[in-house]
């Protein structure tokens, strides 16, 4: 990663020119950012770029992404973002907490406009003063998840949830996991099972883990930890291995192996992001627009998983679905 970041600031005159010509029109520069690769990430990344496309900001033509990623390193995300926003491109678009903290205070030290993704609660994390507006130019999208629905549906696959003991693994890696984890800890202790979160303080030793506590539970929950969910095949071989469901906040989890999962559509939030970058770029203060979040939810399981596992989908959970997939392969 030395290397990476060595390269990048060497080249950073070559990559970020700014303000570039192309005939009679200038190019716009926007930056995209993330600090790891995992597919709720990549999916609002690609709707974010699509819905430029849609409002005619064409790559190559109009604009110019710069792509930059920390490859998991978390403590690499400040030195790129400092050498990004350095170089004063026309937007930043950053995805996850950690990353969109770091943003916003490049963001009021350059007054380069900045859009952030994935983040559960802007406020609370100290990226903008309110949901309505921010004294500097920084707007975004918010994943807030429905955490009360979530585990509603999950206690909802169980005919005696008090017979049940559940286990919600985060990291302390970000602050959307956190709130999450506790929440999602409260409100399945109040719907009847008991609930215990469990910190993965080395997440490079996630298998070990896991295996040392999943025998002890009969449900294991991941909400809204992009470290974890960025190794969540790790997480669900070895619940399949012990015949535990596993659910999740992340719908795209499901094709991982999750039984049931219950979240936002991040492809769509990226399109939600793009129509605040139009704006942006057509003159608007970012600081001026508002905040926002989905107004939607996608409910998904995965019918092969639970079949595997013998693990028994009650019909209630079918009749009480109004936005249902059924994921199965």
């Amino acid at each position: 990663m030395k290397k990476f970041l060595i390269f990048i600031i060497m080249i950073a005159p070559l990559i970020f020119g700014c303000n570039k010509e192309n005939g009679s029109n200038k190019i716009v520069e926007i930056v995209i950012f993330s600090p790891m690769d995992h597919k709720s990430l990549s999916s609002e990344i690609a709707g974010f770029k699509e819905g430029l496309n849609d409002y005619n900001w064409k790559d190559g033509d109009k604009i110019n992404f710069i792509e930059l990623n920390a490859d998991g390193n978390w403590n690499d995300i400040g030195q790129i973002l400092e050498t990004a926003y350095s170089n004063k491109p026309d937007l930043v678009f950053v995805v996850t907490t950690p990353a969109a903290q770091i943003a916003a205070e490049l963001c009021r030290k350059y007054n380069v406009p900045t859009i952030y993704g994935a983040v559960t609660d802007p406020v609370e994390s100290d990226i903008v003063e309110s949901l309505e507006s921010s004294e500097i130019p920084i707007t975004g999208v918010t994943d807030r998840y429905p955490t009360r629905k979530q585990c509603d549906f999950f206690s909802s696959f169980f005919k005696n949830p008090q017979e049940e003991k559940a286990i919600v693994l985060y990291t302390t890696l970000e602050k959307n996991s956190q709130i999450l984890s506790e929440e999602t800890e409260k409100f399945m202790n109040d719907l009847g099972i008991s609930t215990k979160r469990v910190e993965i303080e080395d997440i490079n030793n996630l298998e070990n883990r896991i295996e040392t506590l999943i025998q002890d539970y009969s449900i294991v929950i991941v909400n809204g930890d992009n470290t974890i969910i960025e190794k969540i095949s790790i997480v669900s071989d070895i619940c399949r291995k012990y015949k535990i469901p596993l659910f999740a906040g992340d719908p795209l989890s499901i094709e991982a192996g999750a039984v049931g999962a219950l979240g936002p559509d991040y492809f769509l939030m990226g399109k939600f992001a793009s129509e605040k970058a139009n704006r942006i770029l057509l003159g608007e203060f970012a600081g001026d627009i508002s905040s926002s979040g989905p107004d939607k939810f996608i409910k998904v399981i995965n019918t092969r998983i639970s079949k595997e596992i013998n693990f028994h989908i009650p019909v209630d959970v079918w009749l009480n679905s109004s936005e249902w997939q059924s994921y199965t392969e």
